[in-house]
């Protein structure tokens, strides 16, 4: 009997979370991909056109013929795998290769190394020939060589019923940690990964992240600032008075005329976009998917292109969320007079909704801000097949408010059902893409009471 799907992606899992692969996300996605492909359709070849437009997100006008990225990209995930099983994964029991010509993997099992045998005159072999190499076995049958000498069949039973005995050892120690892994999990404070109402939830809300091979990317807004925290830090790129999308970059509006003998300091971020990141590794967790995190100013255009990725803070920090080209309805602007002041303006009210939301403060200070509202905006990716999930307020604050938003259970059942779009409660249907606005009661710089306020369907 050959592996199980589970003990297929359980161990794609540990070969991804490996040294081996740690800093290769689409070498990940590559094996990500083609695993799934494989159990999905088990004896359906991947095509090459298809992973270099789904994975590595090439334009529909690839040609393989002219372009050897996917070949390249397979001889250096043949040797990845080649490196883990030599190193960390010397030991598995499950063996996953991508044969030299093909794109579909092969799972197998591995055998328990042998002794060395003996020669004609009953001296052990040379120093180069101490034992033979690990075989692998789909059929439980025995190696050929070891059958042809009638003298070798006493240590070819011996070797077999060994190999018995540790494949039941190896099937006993695998059914126990995945038991202990799953304790561990459920007494994990403030973990609930086992409850089935929030597992539906989760993954009907990150569906688009969590079932595609593509690599997730959460980025938190970092812009640069003037000056130092001795003598006072001011946006060095504060938002733009345009509309996003604009594509205007005067001296004026980026404030490159301010103050050129200015130090600049980028090493500074939001306390919501840190907490962010800290719900978002709690249900990625849960969900079994690994992620990156990069600071904003350090994203190219490359990371947006070829996977799906979160967006942690508003255009007021993440410029490049100006040329988005799929049209909003909700939108992040400055004042004119005062760019520090930042509002999400609704482009096409509807029946009862504002046109301006804006935070609320009691003082200057941030930490005299009571109320804060926040946008979580599903997008389409810049390749028209990955998904942008921007969590973005007008302060900090809120940013953390929407992050708590899509990640907590109380919350996602609230947003489930304000924009399912099936008729059928039992099976919510959520668009595939759209806004929600949200409101934050603050106190002291932490959101106390998160509401829905309206949403569109983009």
């Amino acid at each position: 009997m050959g592996p199980t799907q589970p003990e297929i992606l359980e161990q794609v899992e540990k070969i991804c979370q490996s040294d081996a692969l740690e800093q290769s996300e689409h070498l990940k996605a590559f094996l990500r991909y083609v695993v799934l492909k494989s159990v999905r359709d088990p004896g359906v070849q991947p095509k090459e056109y298809a992973i270099a437009t789904e994975v590595f997100g090439r334009d529909p006008a690839f040609d393989p013929r002219q372009d050897a990225l996917v070949r390249v990209q397979a001889a250096r995930l043949r040797s990845k795998l080649r490196k883990y099983y030599d190193t960390q994964g010397k030991a598995d029991r499950l063996l996953i290769d991508l044969p030299k010509g093909h794109y579909s993997p092969t799972f197998t099992y591995a055998t328990a190394r042998k002794a060395a045998p003996r020669d004609g005159n009953g001296d052990r072999a040379r120093k180069g020939d101490s034992a033979e190499p690990s075989s692998v076995v789909e059929t439980g049958q025995p190696d050929a060589t070891l059958a042809a000498a009638p003298y070798r069949i006493q240590y070819t039973k011996i070797a077999l019923a060994a190999l018995v005995i540790l494949s039941l050892a190896l099937g006993y120690a695998a059914f126990y940690y995945r038991t202990q892994l799953s304790t561990l999990r459920d007494s994990t404070p403030g973990s609930r990964g086992s409850d089935p109402k929030e597992a539906r939830q989760l993954a009907l809300v990150w569906k688009d992240f969590v079932d595609s091979a593509a690599p997730i990317l959460v980025t938190y807004s970092n812009t640069a600032f003037l000056g130092t925290p001795q003598q006072g830090l001011k946006y060095y790129k504060p938002l733009a008075s345009s509309a996003p999308g604009s594509g205007s970059s005067s001296s004026q509006e980026v404030g490159i005329e301010q103050d050129k003998t200015a130090a600049i300091n980028d090493q500074y971020t939001g306390t919501g976009e840190v907490m962010a990141v800290n719900f978002l590794g709690g249900i990625f967790w849960k969900m079994g998917r690994s992620f990156r995190v990069k600071r904003s100013l350090l994203l190219d255009w490359e990371d947006i292109k070829t996977g799906n990725i979160v967006i942690l803070g508003s255009t007021a920090e993440n410029l490049f969320l100006r040329d988005l080209p799929q049209p909003q309805d909700f939108v992040f602007r400055a004042d004119k007079q005062h760019d520090e002041h930042v509002f999400i303006v609704n482009q096409h009210p509807q029946q009862g909704e504002q046109t301006i939301y804006a935070s609320k403060r009691e003082g200057m200070s941030t930490r005299q801000i009571v109320e804060d509202y926040a946008l979580v905006s599903l997008l389409k990716g810049l390749d028209g097949k990955s998904k942008l999930m921007i969590l973005a307020g007008l302060t900090t604050t809120g940013t953390q408010a929407a992050a708590e938003y899509v990640t907590k259970p109380a919350y996602i059942d609230e947003l489930i059902s304000h924009i399912d779009t099936s008729k059928d409660p039992a099976h919510p249907l959520l668009p595939s893409f759209y806004q929600i606005v949200i409101r934050a009661k603050v106190n002291d710089g932490v959101p106390v009471q998160i509401d829905y306020v309206t949403h569109h369907v983009l």
